[in-house]
């Protein structure tokens, strides 16, 4: 922010709030998913974020409604594992290869049970957020 304040008249830099960023981040995915739609009424997004940040979302999008799919940790897992494995050869990024291993304890069998603890886990916190968020 400093740079391009210098680089237009330094006339100070003032960060931008919080409320206004999430803001413009719902309107950008509203006009995304508005384009995407190409004109009809239902459609979906998909966002692997969307579950420990459903708190975020609800007030983002007051009157959407949310559907949470939930995927047999096995297929989840070796989907995973088959993926990241393609990414590599493709890629050769190492540096995310190794944590995704070391994360996956090496084996197929490390990262389905990686992967559907963590699942286990936000599905439980998100699941919390949900019934603070209905109380309230």
């Amino acid at each position: 922010m400093a740079i391009a304040d210098d680089r237009n008249g330094g006339q100070g830099v003032r960060p931008i709030s919080k409320q206004a960023v999430e803001r413009i981040f719902a309107c950008h995915v509203q006009v995304m998913a508005e384009d995407t739609a190409q004109g009809k009424p239902i459609f979906g997004l998909s966002d692997n974020a969307l579950g420990l940040n459903i708190g975020k979302f609800l007030r983002m999008f007051p009157t959407a409604k949310f559907i949470r799919i939930v995927r047999n940790p096995v297929d989840r897992g070796v989907s995973l594992w088959r993926y990241n494995h393609e990414v590599h050869k493709n890629t050769g990024n190492e540096v995310f290869f190794a944590k995704f291993m070391e994360a996956s304890a090496g084996t197929v069998e490390g990262c389905i049970l990686h992967y559907a603890a963590m699942d286990a886990e936000e599905l439980r916190i998100s699941s919390q957020l949900l019934a603070t968020i209905r109380t309230s």
